[in-house]
């Protein structure tokens, strides 16, 4: 976010009158004050939330929707968001931009790119981000309505059976293996040879899919379904239940969102432009489904038209508020051919393949598409289709298998069976087989057998067998020998003789931990009392810690809060105590970074993001290498050497990102502005700077490592 500084020196390097701007915001008088008193006036006023909505209001609704994209978004460049705000129907052209600069609610950050009369729209203008005053973050802008249509409607549609939808049974079946735990990452993030062939196996089966295994495993990562250790292995969250629980299409409208939003071309389909343009494709088809009623079919053939227009459009130099319009472009932008192609391949290979539209064909033989139920649902959030077939059976046998039929793919019986039983067959007859490992796995991952058995009471044709009954709740039951605490509460001492005072007195609901520390068993809503007893102060262990940790050159922790269990906690997973044996006091055990421990590491980027942001001395370039390489996020490389691109603002990332392949060339990053790439990239990263003339530095450096990193060896591949 901007800060007032940086509009208070934009605007006093501005070489023109803005007075227009400001006659918006300040009376007569105050527009009769020095330009710098009117700057900080201006700044002032836009604390005002009223006058902030006057303004507002006073916007063309598609310059309101563009400004609302603008503070949504305010490290995105601006060409991608008038592609944005424009592919979800609202009629943004540059005069848009130019009236959100008149108004002054948003500025570019550089003065030679603001519209003008004698303005010319390039390229670099796209590739800019802007700025507005911090008072601007906190105003709710309602988004306008769409008043999007398209006239491309085709009547007398027979509707033909293409391919069926892969996505729900893709993404049912990928979840499946991971509940199995057949899915495992090398320490590169790469799919193991093992996983690769069961996801083949299963990809294989269907026909076109809109999306890669490695997609999938992408949209489980980032909604935090599951993570991924250092070690490779996917680790199930808690999430992950509540999100098989949800109905199916629930799941595939997440799926659905988080596909769009991330879509990106093939290398050899690359396009140069100032937006995405495979992004700006697939929301504006989007826009143009969604706007037709129930039953109405769209030719094909227009749609690419539509979007094609609509980028000669939104990118014109027509003309706007005087003065404040931009008067010639030399922008290029893709062909129409580009458009067509690109229509065509996102309705077969995506669209289709997620079910969301159908096909069909009217009596000239011309391709015809239409929302599906599913389609309505994600993007007009209309009824959600659901299953119906009044001849549905579910009968469940002695032997432990469970017979449905007639499912269909948005069946909440089947959904519910395959959260505790591997399927097996098709929608007309499955058969779900029930065992001891099936259950315990679904119970370890949150489900309840409750709700299984209570749904096979609902839905059954005649009674559960007796024996299959006790038999699930039997697997279903928690170990006597083992107990969940979920309310519990750790108080530290000053002194042991405190902490023995302390247990005394809540023998029955407390705990020793070590030598200073005490757990209380109780429920939460009980603590208070106590707490306010004992004077006892609460720490909230989701802050930062106000010590701070220092890794030494040699690899050596220092803890210059050795009492915080935060700092302890952190230690510990990344290092090792060092003839602790010899030691009398504790106190004095010295710990190294440890890559044995690191490869243990729950959360390996969590653990490094803590260590290099937390209070104290930096940590240097050397101890980071380390460290990156330990916890298995950056690769070795002969002889160590690396590279770092650094000292470069990190809003400019998206400008260098343009003249290189960022996702092969670097390979970590290593503070919030450097990243390490390998030392032949040097030379493509120095031209990258040059060409888009921005401050920064690339040097080459030699990782030395620490006394215990050398302990293990990296594994390539998990081969079989």
């Amino acid at each position: 976010m901007t800060s007032e500084l940086i509009i208070q020196n934009l605007l006093s390097s501005v070489n023109r009158s803005l007075r227009p701007v400001f006659k918006h915001w300040l009376n007569a008088e105050d527009l009769e004050r020095r330009s710098e008193e009117q700057t900080l006036l201006y700044l002032e006023k836009t604390e005002k939330a009223s006058l902030r909505r006057q303004i507002i209001a006073g916007l063309k609704p598609e310059s309101r929707a563009l400004l609302k994209n603008i503070l949504e978004n305010p490290e995105t460049p601006v060409g991608e968001i008038i592609a944005m705000t424009r592919a979800a129907g609202h009629n943004v052209t540059l005069a848009s931009l130019g009236e959100i600069h008149y108004r002054g609610l948003a500025f570019f950050e550089d003065p030679n790119f603001w519209p003008s009369a004698k303005a010319e729209w390039s390229d670099a203008n796209s590739e800019q981000i802007l700025v507005f005053p911090p008072a601007m973050q906190n105003e709710v802008i309602i988004e306008p309505k769409v008043e999007f249509q398209c006239d491309i409607y085709a009547e007398k549609v027979k509707l033909f059976a293409g391919e069926e939808p892969s996505a729900s049974i893709l993404l049912t079946e990928f979840l499946d293996s991971v509940s199995r735990a057949e899915i495992k990452l090398t320490q590169h993030g790469k799919l193991s040879s093992r996983s690769r062939k069961v996801l083949s196996k299963i990809w294989e089966s269907y026909g076109k899919s809109m999306c890669s295994p490695e997609d999938m495993i992408d949209f489980a990562r980032d909604t935090g379904i599951l993570r991924i250790d250092s070690t490779g292995t996917t680790i199930i969250e808690r999430k992950f239940a509540n999100f098989r629980k949800a109905p199916r299409t629930q799941q595939m409208k997440e799926f659905f969102n988080y596909s769009a939003s991330m879509i990106e071309p093939p290398e050899e389909e690359s396009i140069k432009a100032v937006f995405y343009v495979h992004k700006f494709a697939l929301r504006m088809i989007s826009t143009i489904l969604s706007s037709t009623d129930k039953e109405d079919w769209l030719l094909v053939k227009p749609i690419s038209e539509i979007v094609s227009e609509n980028v000669r459009e939104m990118f014109s130099v027509r003309k706007g508020v005087r003065s404040w319009f931009w008067s010639f472009s030399n922008a290029e932008f893709p062909p129409e051919t580009i458009w067509k192609s690109l229509t065509k391949k996102l309705l077969g290979n995506w669209f289709a393949p997620a079910g969301v539209i159908e096909w069909g064909k009217n009596p000239r033989k011309a391709k015809c598409v239409r929302l599906t139920e599913m389609g309505r649902f994600w993007l007009r959030d209309e009824f959600a289709p659901a299953h119906k077939d009044a001849d549905q059976q579910l009968v469940v046998q002695p032997d432990f298998t469970a017979l449905l039929t007639h499912s269909g793919p948005w069946d909440t019986v089947a959904q519910l069976l395959g959260l505790f039983a591997r399927r097996s067959g098709n929608d007309n007859a499955s058969t779900f087989q029930f065992t001891q490992e099936s259950i315990s796995t679904a119970v370890q991952q949150g489900h309840k057998v409750s709700e299984l058995l209570a749904g096979l009471d609902k839905h059954c044709s005649y009674p559960i067998p007796k024996n299959v009954r006790h038999s699930i709740k039997e697997w279903g039951s928690v170990s006597p020998n083992v107990t969940l605490y979920r309310d519990i509460n750790l108080f530290s001492f000053d002194s042991e003789k405190e902490r023995d005072a302390f247990i005394k007195l809540n023998s029955e609901k407390s705990k020793k931990l070590g030598k200073l520390h005490a757990l209380l068993l109780i429920p939460e809503d009980d603590i208070f009392n106590i707490m306010t007893r004992i004077y006892a102060k609460p720490v909230d262990y989701t802050d930062v810690p106000i010590g701070s940790i220092e890794v030494k050159p040699d690899g050596r922790i220092v803890l210059h809060a050795p009492d915080d269990l935060r700092l302890i906690a952190l230690r510990d997973a990344i290092s090792e105590p060092i003839d602790s044996e010899k030691v009398e006091n504790p106190r004095d055990v010295n710990f190294y970074l440890s890559a044995l421990s690191m490869r243990n590491t729950n959360f390996p980027v969590n653990s490094y993001e803590r260590l290099v942001n937390i209070p104290g001395r930096p940590i240097s370039m050397n101890v980071r290498l380390n460290l990156l390489v330990g916890f298995g996020l950056l690769q070795e490389t002969p002889g160590y050497e690396y590279a770092i691109l650094s000292n470069f603002a990190f809003s400019k990332r998206n400008l260098i990102r343009k003249h290189f392949d960022w996702k092969r060339i670097i390979l970590a990053r290593i503070a919030r502005d450097a990243f390490v790439l390998l030392p032949e990239f040097m030379d493509i990263a120095k031209e990258a700077l040059k060409k888009t003339k921005i401050d920064g530095k690339v040097y080459s450096v030699i990782m030395e490592k620490l006394p215990l990193m050398n302990e293990i060896e990296i594994d390539n591949e998990d081969d079989d």
